[in-house]
């Protein structure tokens, strides 16, 4: 499938999916536009997923922080389970 714009491959930077027929997002049963060239690319993504290689580096701020919900416990904090 084709897009009218290429992208890249946030993987290995490669250029995908250009076409200059027109856009598609116009027709609603266009199916979302891939983010990967490969499936190759999109197995290394998800090992980069699943082996914690994508991290948030900054710390928590307080104003980050929603304070209804701070310090409440969740379902996995119950010891009676």
């Amino acid at each position: 499938m084709f897009f009218p714009l290429p992208m890249l491959c946030p993987i290995c930077k490669r250029a995908f999916g250009a076409d200059p027929k027109g856009d598609p997002r116009a027709d609603p049963m266009m199916p979302p536009r891939p983010r990967f060239c490969s499936e190759r690319c999109r197995t290394i993504d998800l090992g980069n997923w699943l082996s914690g290689s994508y991290a948030v580096t900054a710390p928590i701020n307080e104003d980050d922080v929603d304070p209804d919900f701070a310090g409440k416990p969740t379902s996995h904090d119950r010891e009676d389970a």
